[in-house]
């Protein structure tokens, strides 16, 4: 059992985490980056991921206009609730940030949204793995 969850840990989530920041990374690379007018929200009723009852959370997307690259004019809903407030910003608009190839596929240009998932299947074995190291070195200069 301990085997399997240090798999788990070490190997497995990291490969994940790695992917994942991978993706994240190509599409900031390729992405174009504008800044578009909410124009309204939509409320969808979602049931978290954690939840095990029938609770189901409010949410209240972003519906956004923008030109793409081509000046071609786009609506779209983007798939999180907008932060609070992001500095540069008015309170009517939101940085986004497309692919060339489809401008549908659009994502809010905001780190927590971006980079937390490739950062939490990282980090449990970074820290263990630096936790690891800092025992060892105890061990080794306490002879």
């Amino acid at each position: 059992m301990v085997k399997a969850l240090g798999i788990l840990i070490f190997g497995v989530l990291p490969i994940f985490g790695i992917v994942a920041g991978i993706r994240v990374w190509r599409f900031l690379r390729n992405g174009i980056r504008v800044t578009a007018k909410v124009v309204g929200h939509k409320f969808v009723k979602i049931r978290p991921d954690s939840s095990t009852s029938s609770e189901t959370e409010d949410q209240y997307l972003p519906m956004i206009v923008f030109h793409d690259h081509n000046g071609i004019y786009r609506e779209v809903t983007l798939s999180t609730e907008r932060p609070l407030k992001v500095r540069g910003v008015r309170d009517d608009e939101v940085r986004i940030i497309y692919p060339r190839d489809d401008p549908k596929r659009a994502k809010m240009d905001y780190w927590a949204t971006l980079w937390m998932v490739p950062m939490l299947l990282l980090a449990p074995a970074t820290l263990l793995a630096a936790a690891y190291i800092w025992v060892y070195a105890l061990s080794f200069w306490g002879r």
